[in-house]
Parts: C-alpha cells; structure tokens; sequence
C-alpha cells in the first residue's frame, strides 16, 4: 500500500487543497486534491427509477441537503464526535444549525448532524425539473487519502519501531490543513509506530 499510495504521489498531479471545502463545491470540482470524482449532469433523465445513484441526495432539495427529506444520507452522531475541537473540516461534513456555508443556513444538532457537502447556493428545489438531479460531483478519493494511506502502511510496517518519521510528515501534514496542530510533530516523535498507527486508525 505505501510503494501504491507513492506511485500516486510521484505523479506530482495532485496536492491538498488549501481550502478544504473547495473540494466539494460546484465552482471548484476537480480540483487539485481530486483523485476520483463520479461527473454529474444536472436534470439527467435516467435515476434508476428513484434508487439509482441520483438517490444520494435523498432530501429533495439541493439548496441544503441536511434540511428535511428522508435524511437517509445524514452523518451520524458517532461521525460528529470523531471531529476535534477546532477541526475545520466539521462544519463541511457534519452540520450544525448554527453553521452558514455560502450564504446557507444549515441545519443539525451533535445527536443529529446535517451534510454539506451538496449545496449549490441561491438555488431553490424549484429550480430544477428533478430536484434529486443536481450538477455537484461524488468526491469519492482525494490526495489526502492517498496521504494518509502512506501514513498508515508506513506505520503498520515499522511494528514495534519507533513511528516513523515520514508517516508522522505525512499525517501532520493532513491534519495541518485542517488547523490542527496538537499533537506537534515533537509529540508525534513519542509515539511508537504501534501507536501512531493506532492514533491514524481512531
């Protein structure tokens, strides 16, 4: 998994997005941390009769997909609480009603959240003949995870060896990006790979 996960580094194609969020907006698909992403057709015909993929969006509107519907695609309690304080990934993934995304009051609570990845701002359901036919793509694999799959094959292979230090390059480096610094890298450099290993995997 490490030599697979270089081989896609190498390439020198992708890298993290400074922007998190920009990965899963309209305006900004296929960006640079984009590695797969299933291309979407706004009002395309063919749903699989209502249980295609098009059912992903689920709630009827693609203003705020966390906002009434089914709610069969919400994230979970548990996701929520796996965000750290200070995680600015949460809020893009796990909504709270206090959260306003591009100019979107969102909806949820930490028992249960809202998603927000799929919001096209100023639209309303009305504005598409389908409502569950939007143009937003599925960002299904990003650099970051190929990041942290060097990460964990590199930590899982040292055993009971110190962590090594390009796992712990490679795991800051992801959770940087999402404005968490604690542990430091200093911190990190205490932790047997068994351990890193465990810390990437929680």
């Amino acid at each position: 998994a490490a030599a697979a996960a270089q081989n896609v580094i190498a390439l020198g194609e992708y890298s993290l997005n400074p922007d998190y969020y920009a990965n899963f907006v309209q305006a900004t698909s296929n960006g640079p941390e984009s590695v797969w992403e299933i291309q979407r057709v706004e009002n395309y015909t063919d749903n699989g009769g209502g249980w295609g993929p098009d059912s992903f969006d689920g709630t009827g509107t693609p203003v705020a997909v966390a906002c009434g519907g089914w709610g069969q695609n919400a994230p979970s309690s548990d996701l929520f609480q796996q965000f750290e304080a200070g995680d600015r990934r949460r809020q893009y993934t796990a909504t709270l009603e206090t959260d306003v995304l591009q100019g979107v009051q969102m909806c949820g609570t930490p028992q249960a959240p809202g998603m927000a990845k799929h919001i096209i701002p100023g639209k309303k359901e009305g504005d598409f003949p389908r409502s569950d036919v939007i143009p937003l793509n599925w960002v299904l694999f990003r650099y970051s995870d190929v990041l942290l799959i060097k990460a964990e094959a590199l930590a899982a292979a040292a055993a009971a060896a110190p962590a090594p230090i390009e796992a712990i390059d490679l795991l800051y480096t992801v959770r940087s990006r999402a404005g968490l610094t604690s542990p430091t890298k200093a911190d990190f450099q205490g932790y047997t790979a068994e351990g890193l290993l465990r810390y990437i995997r929680s």
